[in-house]
């Protein structure tokens, strides 16, 4: 016996579930003949699990806290479709790039519902920004400041925000914590740079100050470096901002990074476990220190989109090394998700056909690529999958496609996507010919 049907219910997209073949189904529709036409590796998107996710958070931060914006962390993966989509929920948007910001715009996007993320803006790209009204920008260092300052002056005064690194340890890998005393983001409040950042942006007369900001990493498991955080921002808030320069205090964030369950048996805290720690600890400094409440906004990304992911792709070779392991090679791996290679990210798999199989054949799944450090499972029991099966990959909806690269001159995968039991198409899959067209001989 295997509880797969548990697992789907606690992994997969809210509309995949298991029909009586014993086969993966999203609505009534079989993944297998889905992939069968669009090929593989493939992604797909339950359009409706983001709405759900996004319904979460909403829902449990006005409870607790009252009205907020929720920013969509683009760096997740972004196209025109789901921008489109995203927008018709009333969704911001965190941008940190010249392509992201062309993006929102090409979906006609209003920038004002953007905040402008980035350790290294560049000119034009903050030239672009504020030149279509960017909602605030998010001042990383001491030398975007004056930059901001003098383009502002060629439209119209800038809001902005101050990103500061609290020097809290958010308990996640190294690379993907942003919020130390050692991170390339942020203006640091122990060394004095955060309020040397303070000090120049109280002298600009073409940027206004609206609040703090800080990120602490990603994915965080943990509640308590959230409310570590939000109390050392707040000291510096009241010294620093609000009595020693006499700004005004508006706007707060605590970033995103919010942790989701990958894979059986982990665990982690629940969107409404997050939200009323941070509005609780907010509200408490708040009174703590007569601070009017300030407007709210939080960053998910990962824990928006990851759920509504599935990553398909075709059984290959199979190597038996005895008594080390067993090598299951599919079609896609580190060119579509670099993620368990580059910061052991962990995911869980499921065969798409015949789940009422034994799982007790342990594998490895391994990429196609040329490198070592290619694969997406270390040591799962699956049923014994034949050359040609599919397999699946939940909780795949966050970074692997942003991430996504050609190595090897491999093609990005197409991506579909579901909404009201309708399967469409929504990136192609790339072409050689379309790798090719870039190069100039």
């Amino acid at each position: 016996m295997n509880n797969s049907k548990q697992l789907v219910s606690s992994l997969f997209p809210k509309n995949v579930s298991i029909d009586s073949d014993n086969d993966l189904i999203i609505g009534d529709l079989k993944i297998t003949n889905i992939v069968k036409e669009f090929g593989s590796p493939l992604y797909l998107y339950d359009f409706e699990t983001i709405k759900e996710q996004y319904d979460e958070f909403h829902k449990a931060f006005l409870k607790h806290y009252g009205e907020l914006d929720i920013l969509y962390a683009c760096k997740v993966f972004l196209n025109l479709p789901l921008a489109k989509m995203l927008n018709s929920m009333n969704i911001k948007f965190d941008v940190v790039s010249h392509g992201e910001i062309s993006m929102l715009l090409s979906a006609g996007i209003s920038l004002k519902n953007a905040y402008f993320h980035g350790n290294n803006k560049t000119v034009e790209e903050i030239d672009l920004a504020i030149s279509n009204n960017i909602g605030a920008i998010i001042i990383d260092n001491l030398e975007e400041i004056e930059i901001i300052d003098n383009i502002a002056s060629k439209y119209q005064q800038q809001k902005v925000l101050l990103r500061v690194t609290p020097n809290i340890d958010p308990y996640t890998h190294e690379k993907t914590t942003t919020g130390l005393k050692d991170s390339k983001f942020g203006l640091n409040m122990d060394d004095g740079s955060a309020e040397k950042a303070i000090e120049l942006i109280s002298s600009k007369k073409n940027i206004f100050f609206a609040g703090i900001h800080a990120h602490l990493g990603s994915p965080i498991n943990f509640i308590e470096p959230y409310k570590e955080a939000i109390n050392k921002m707040f000291i510096f808030i009241k010294d620093i901002c609000i009595d020693k320069y006499k700004l005004e205090f508006n706007e707060f964030s605590p970033g995103g990074g919010f942790g989701v369950i990958s894979e059986p048996g982990m665990i982690n805290p629940s969107v409404n476990d997050f939200a009323l720690a941070i509005a609780e600890t907010i509200k408490f400094n708040c009174k703590n220190y007569s601070i009017d409440l300030p407007k709210l906004f939080i960053e998910p990304g990962r824990s928006l989109m990851a759920r509504a992911g599935l990553s398909i792709y075709k059984v290959g070779s199979r190597k038996t090394i005895k008594d080390v392991r067993t090598y299951l090679s599919v079609d896609g791996g580190m060119s579509d998700n670099i993620r368990p290679t580059l910061y052991d990210a962990k995911y869980f798999a499921l065969p798409l056909q015949n789940l009422d199989r034994e799982f007790n054949d342990l594998v490895t799944i391994a990429g196609k690529y040329c490198e070592s450090g290619d694969y997406l499972i270390k040591d799962i029991y699956l049923p014994k999958l034949m050359r040609d099966e599919y397999i699946v990959l939940p909780m795949s909806g966050a970074y692997q496609l942003a991430m996504a690269s050609n190595y090897n001159l491999a093609y990005k995968p197409a991506v579909i996507s579901y909404t009201n039991n309708q399967i469409r198409l929504i990136r192609r899959r790339e072409s050689i010919e379309e790798i090719i067209a870039l190069d100039v001989t």
